[in-house]
This record gives structure tokens, C-alpha cells and sequence, in this order.
């Protein structure tokens, strides 16, 4: 995500945060690429414990997630913005 310019917090869990720095519109960019791609992501408006003021995306990935698999999120990221 750093590649397309995204700014991420260092951090050793395998989950990523976009939040409000990146000044995007998340509700938008969710359904995208669940309608458009099938990848589920999690939209969080601001307002809960935790979450910056702006909102976030939260993207999972583990173990199982192989290279390709992480480039395509990135690619439809990249397209969904």
C-alpha cells in the first residue's frame, strides 16, 4: 500500500489501517471492491474507540494470503481510489 502512496503506521501485526490522513472517501472505496472485485474490507466511520476522527479501512491478511493474492489488492486499491 506504501507503493501507491498510502501513508501506514509501522506495526508488527498482519493487520493495515488507512485512515483519515489519506484523506479519501472509505464508505465508497469498500463497496467498490466488494461489488467490483470481491474483496471484503472493513469500513470504519470515526466516532468509535480506536478509529481516527476521519474513519479507516482495515485490510486482514495472513498466513494464507499468497504474493499474488496481495498484489491483486493492491492493483484494485489502486483502482478503487
Amino acid at each position: 500500500m506504501r507503493s501507491i502512496g498510502l501513508p501506514l503506521d509501522d506495526g508488527p501485526a498482519p493487520i493495515i489501517c488507512v485512515d483519515g490522513r489519506s484523506r479519501l472517501d472509505f464508505a465508497s472505496i469498500a463497496r467498490r471492491l466488494f461489488d467490483e472485485e470481491g474483496i471484503a474490507v472493513l469500513h470504519m466511520p470515526g466516532g468509535y474507540a480506536n478509529v481516527p476522527a476521519g474513519g479507516c479501512l482495515v485490510f486482514t491478511l495472513s498466513a494464507l494470503h499468497d504474493e499474488e493474492q496481495i498484489e491483486r489488492l493492491v492493483d484494485a486499491f489502486r483502482r478503487a481510489i
